[in-house]
């Protein structure tokens, strides 16, 4: 298999195994609608576009009526759901994921690999940031591999990897008023780097509205595996 073959089939299994589904219905053509009864709950309906297929994870009660109202051969539209669910369904959220399946060079001299002496600095980092931020880039001085972009002694941006099996999933920060020059996406870049020299699948996620983050996995030429849109189900 090539290198891109490799890191999509990790993907598809790691994704199959969250979803608790079969890993070829990730790979089938059309849509799949699919009852989980803890969606019940919690009021909410998920939809999984995948490069061939969607998959739609629906309340129970809702299975039937949804996939009697699409044509199940086909790939879904955002808005069809909104359509066939009038005044059903509110729209919560849309979350990317990514991977990579081509290393990036070699960092700049400024580009390092944090250890443990480099604590105060990284906790520095994350007291500049949000709450908000700190949370979704989940970046530790304990984790698996942490890099960072050091400058007249500040820490500026830091990427690191939390490990799932083959996985490495890329968390980054950078310091508010560094924003806008690059340096986190040097450090999500190394990271890649050092994780696929490790020889593990490197997957980066994002928020719609994080622009910033979306630039990274674009400059950087990530492949889009899969997007996820929430939507709450109105009583």
């Amino acid at each position: 298999m090539t290198s891109t073959t490799v890191h999509l089939e990790r993907m598809i299994h790691s994704w199959a195994t969250r979803l608790d589904l079969e890993p070829d219905v990730l790979r089938r053509a059309g849509t799949r609608v699919i009852a989980r009864q803890d969606l019940t709950t919690r009021k909410r309906v998920i939809v999984y576009t995948f490069g061939h297929g969607d998959v739609i994870l629906t309340p129970p009660r809702l299975q039937t009526s949804t996939a009697n109202a699409l044509d199940l051969s086909a790939r879904l539209e955002p808005e069809t759901l909104l359509r066939i669910l009038p005044g059903v369904l509110k729209p919560l959220w849309l979350d990317f994921a990514w991977y990579a399946d081509q290393e990036p060079p070699a960092a700049p001299s400024a580009v390092r690999v944090l250890n443990p002496s480099d604590a105060a600095l990284l906790e520095a980092l994350n007291d500049a940031c949000s709450e908000t931020e700190q949370e979704l880039g989940d970046v530790q001085i304990d984790q698996p591999l942490v890099v960072g972009w050091l400058e007249d002694g500040q820490l500026l941006a830091a990427a690191s990897q939390l490990l799932n099996g083959e996985i490495a999933d890329i968390g980054v920060l950078t310091h508010p008023d560094a924003r806008g020059r690059g340096l986190g996406r040097a450090v999500v870049a190394e990271t890649i780097r050092l994780s696929m020299r490790a020889g593990l699948t490197v997957q980066y996620t994002t928020q719609e509205q994080n622009l910033g983050s979306r630039n990274i996995a674009a400059r950087l030429g990530l492949r889009l595996f899969c997007d996820e849109r929430g939507y709450a189900v109105t009583p």
